[in-house]
């Protein structure tokens, strides 16, 4: 959650399924420990969430009057045993979070204060709050019903990670606690599992949704653009460097869409997007994503405290987007966006944004070369060694000769390494090179809203006629006559 959120329950719980999303297809982020000393904050606001939904009950405190009660009441009980049971032990001990899972607990957070607020301006016996009160709750429900899943796998993946060490005779921690909490994930996923297999999708069918405003997505990428130079002028990490990648690489996918859209409506020639704008966007969304991930996997999760500025406009420029790109559970297709927004509008502000993502990109490059940057000792042994396994067998001292043991012991924050800055700007010159040529294909959306050109026309040079003045325009060529 953070200042000036204006995000409705709506976009916050739809915001909190795709980060739980995240978490579970995002294998090289998964620390069992981490997601599970997490887990509880998110249980526990998910409850309150529901208790504050209107017609809901504390299935905690009181009787539950409905069976749906009666299921949050259990998952309750079930995270709060487990809470019990994993404090004051070695494993998972006292440690960082995981910042996608107290993300998705400060939406949760943030929305049970919204309805709180204004739960009395409703009137619970309308069919459309009904409907939109039945999809909050599906909504909910599958969240923590992958949440649940993604812990799950990632206690899986520590616990083979546990037995590999005890194989090789390596000091480990317990193998019980951890097979205990990966059980009783496994209960947890499934009970969640039984409400969501009834109500989702179906319930998501008459769930409401506003007009977009004609000038949010603008809005929204502005602020983002401008916050993201601010963060890269006075606060260089691996954490934020991770998070403007990432949110940009995602606004690129999104402008993919919206532009596909607008090709196929006509606001934009179809040929050129399909020929020249598409296959440059994708490959400036490729490269931003790569750098995302090199940065994800370098920072640890103990290090990942993104600037607040830098994550509150993430989270309206992805509210925005989604509003237009995203229907009920999946894309949105060609026709619904149409009725969401102005094409030929929302062409010109992409133009704008793909051109910005250059100045963006340069940015990118230069802060790879910032001397405070550090990055965990233990992705650094990893990237070391892969960067090692590309060298000549005759080269020098292997890189990853250049990372400390006692630091990989303790996973402790390091300076970054030569070889793994020059990786690291070798991807920031792809992400210069990649975005350049995007912004380049963009041109074609100066004349969004313009019929097509011929290939007569492309062959005779005229296209600029359409830029040009009406000759009704042009001044009279007389000199000082009036």
């Amino acid at each position: 959650m953070t200042q000036g959120d204006h995000r409705t329950v709506g976009e916050l719980l739809l915001d909190s399924e795709f980060l739980a999303r995240d978490v579970l297809t995002n294998p090289a982020r998964m620390d069992g420990r981490a997601m599970l000393r997490t887990w509880g904050e998110v249980v526990e606001s998910a409850g309150e969430l529901w208790e504050t939904l209107p017609g809901g009950a504390d299935p905690m405190v009181a009787a539950p009057t409905n069976a749906e009660d009666a299921l949050m009441g259990r998952l309750q009980s079930m995270n709060s045993t487990l809470l019990r049971n994993s404090r004051g032990r070695e494993w998972p001990g006292e440690g960082p979070a995981d910042e996608r899972l107290l993300t998705i607990s400060g939406n949760l957070i943030r929305a049970a204060e919204l309805v709180q607020r204004y739960r009395s301006d409703v009137t619970l016996t309308r069919a459309p709050v009904q409907a939109d009160l039945e999809a909050a709750k599906a909504r909910l429900m599958h969240t923590l019903y992958i949440g649940a899943h993604g812990v799950h796998v990632a206690l899986g993946q520590d616990l083979r990670a546990l037995q590999d060490g005890r194989l090789a005779g390596r000091a480990t921690f317990p193998l019980t606690p951890v097979r205990a909490a990966r059980d009783r994930l496994a209960s947890f996923e499934a009970i969640a599992g039984s409400y969501v297999s009834r109500t989702y999708p179906a319930a998501l069918r008459d769930e409401h949704r506003s007009t977009p405003e004609p000038n949010r997505v603008s809005n929204a990428l502005a602020t983002w653009e401008i916050q993201t130079h601010r963060t890269l002028a006075t606060s260089i990490s691996g954490a934020n460097l991770m998070a403007i990648t990432q949110t940009h690489a995602w606004v690129l996918m999104a402008a993919q869409r919206l532009l596909h859209a607008a090709a196929e409506a006509g606001a934009i020639d179809k040929d050129q997007f399909k020929g020249r704008l598409s296959p440059a966007l994708e490959a400036a969304q490729a490269s931003w994503g790569n750098v995302a991930t090199t940065w994800g996997n370098l920072t640890p999760l103990s290090a990942q405290r993104i600037d607040p500025n830098l994550v509150g406009a993430t989270h309206e420029t992805r509210a925005a987007l989604l509003e237009l790109v995203h229907d009920r559970t999946g894309p949105a297709s060609v026709t619904t966006i149409a009725t969401r927004a102005d094409l030929v509008d929302i062409a010109q502000t992409l133009q704008q944004t793909i051109s910005a993502s250059v100045d963006l990109a340069h940015g990118l490059l230069a802060a790879t070369g910032d001397t405070t940057l550090s990055i965990g000792a233990r992705a650094a042994l990893t990237m070391s060694t892969e960067l090692d396994s590309h060298r000549p067998q005759n080269s020098a001292d292997p890189i990853e000769a250049a990372v400390d043991a006692n630091d990989v012991v303790g996973n402790r924050q390091i300076s970054l390494p030569d070889p793994i800055r020059g990786a690291l700007k070798q991807q920031g010159q792809r992400v210069v090179d990649t975005s350049t040529s995007a912004a380049r294909a963009a041109a074609i959306l100066d004349r969004a809203g313009e019929a097509p050109q011929t290939s007569q026309e492309r062959m005779n040079g005229r296209s600029h006629e359409r830029r040009a003045p009406s000759r009704a325009l042009v001044p009279n060529q007389r000199g000082c006559e009036r």
